[in-house]
């Protein structure tokens, strides 16, 4: 029995992956974008999601702003080399790269499921 969009995006939800499993192969596979451009894609999407949650957590006072300087620091910093690094890669093998992680990420969730 094959499985079907709603139920990977069901599946997915529960266990705390959201859509980003969909969202990248969606975008590259289906809709021809380019892979850093989807990748990029996802990002902006996930920190938009970030942003709704930090704005629930400031508002209902839940907020470390010491914590928050070091995340901002680390992601700034992340983002710079990221960014440099994505310009050189050779698409076509930043594409297997995400398959084959995304077939180890499976792997390991079967396996955990079933330990």
């Amino acid at each position: 029995m094959a499985i079907q969009i709603k139920e990977i995006v069901v599946i997915s939800g529960m266990v705390g992956i959201g859509c980003g499993l969909l969202k990248v192969p969606m975008l590259a596979l289906i809709l021809g974008v380019p892979m850093d451009i989807a990748v990029g894609s996802s990002a902006l999407m996930v920190g938009l999601t970030a942003g709704g949650g930090f704005a629930g957590h400031v508002l209902n006072g839940h907020w470390d702003w010491r914590t928050s300087l070091i995340l901002a620091a680390a992601v700034i910093i992340g983002a710079q080399i990221g960014s440099r690094i994505m310009v050189r890669l050779n698409k076509k093998k930043l594409k297997k790269g995400f398959g084959w992680s995304l077939l180890a990420v499976a792997a390991s969730m079967i396996f955990k499921a079933f330990r």
